[in-house]
């Protein structure tokens, strides 16, 4: 199951966000208007120490940003090298489940 959740900032949700996934046995989400910077090393601790590792395309500037938040444990995504566009942004992934 893959679900889709816009955070509005995953900063200020981001146990509540994990937790549903634990609970619901989601293995990945895909997130949009996460607000994560791309040095924003602490957030991207707290998701793996949960259990999770994100994919992250953060927006520069104010707001935006998509991710897939993932169950390492479960999934291995493999990034695929997308255009960049300047209204919006995008990420592409191939996703294998580990056996």
């Amino acid at each position: 199951m893959i679900v889709c959740f816009n955070a509005r900032s995953v900063c200020n949700k981001t146990a509540g966000m994990l937790e549903m996934l634990k609970d619901k046995n989601i293995p990945i989400c895909c997130v949009t208007e996460t607000w994560l910077k791309s040095d924003d090393r602490a957030k991207f601790a707290e998701i793996h120490d949960m259990g999770f590792d994100v994919i992250s395309a953060p927006r520069r500037g104010r707001g935006g940003g998509v991710a897939f938040v993932y169950d390492f444990e479960v999934l291995t995504p493999i990034r695929n090298d997308v255009s960049k566009y300047s209204s919006f942004e995008v990420i592409e992934c191939v996703i294998k489940a580990m056996n």
